[in-house]
């Protein structure tokens, strides 16, 4: 299998996460501040 996980999230901070073998899902929340930039590790 090339991918087991699959990730989606959304705009209103709700992510899921899907295991497409078994079918389960889990949706959870995620905070961060206005200013926080969830991507700040990848800049370097």
């Amino acid at each position: 299998d090339i991918c087991d996980v699959i990730v989606t999230g959304h705009g209103d901070g709700k992510v899921e996460v899907r295991d497409i073998n078994s079918g389960e899902s889990e949706t959870t929340l995620v905070t961060s501040a206005q200013d926080d930039n969830v991507f700040l590790d990848i800049e370097d």
